[in-house]
Formats: C-alpha cells, structure tokens, sequence
C-alpha cells in the first residue's frame, strides 16, 4: 500500500515538510546562452515548496472561481518552465484532469490534441 492516497496528496505533503527549502530552480532571460558572452547575462530564480504550494493553492482556487469542476479536462499551454509545474500542481489540488500542450507545437498539433479531449 502506498503511504499517500494520491500525488496530489504526497506532492502537499511533500510542500509542507519542507518550506521555505529549494524546490526547483529556473533560468531566466539570457539571450546569450548561459552567461557566457554574446547576450545578456541568465538570471536563476529560486522556487521554494512554500511558494510552490502557495501558487499551486492558488491557481487552484482560482480554476474552482471560473467553474472548473472535479475531473474536468484543463489544457495547460506553455513552454518548459516553473509555471507548468505549478499548474499541473493546481490541477492535481483540485482534482481536474491537465493536459499539457507546449508552446513550441504548431496550430494543428494543438487543435488535434484538443479536439480528441473535453478541455476548458
């Protein structure tokens, strides 16, 4: 048996214990490639659990106050960045269905994944 009911479950827990300790790191800007000449410097931001969890809670609140309801389909669009993980962690909160769809992918790759599921 596992120790925690759901992910979402074992990811709170996870974000309580641990507070104001890193979670997860992002780079930021930089035009040049890491620092290393030919742009602007990259600038490292710091997630903690707390803040995590915080704008996990959020967000959560925030898809209930639209009328996103339990098990409903959310699509989730961006790049490879914290925000990502911080959505996906407000739909496991509030028990909805995310489905990822990245920036990068072209109109039709998006309208096909969209069309094959019931997201608001």
């Amino acid at each position: 048996m596992l120790p925690f009911p759901s992910v979402a479950a074992a990811v709170s827990h996870a974000l309580r214990v641990h507070g104001d300790a890193p979670f997860l790191g992002y780079h930021r800007g930089g035009g040049g490639g890491g620092g290393g000449g030919g742009g602007r410097e990259w600038d490292w931001t710091t997630y903690t659990y707390r803040r995590v969890a915080d704008e996990a809670a959020a967000l959560s609140a925030g898809l209930r106050a639209w009328g996103v309801r339990r098990r409903d389909c959310v699509a989730v669009a961006s790049e490879n960045r914290p925000e990502w993980l911080i959505a996906d962690l407000a739909c496991a909160f509030g028990d909805h269905l995310s489905v990822g769809v990245h920036a990068s992918w072209s109109p039709e790759k998006i309208s096909a994944v969209l069309d094959d599921v019931d997201c608001r």
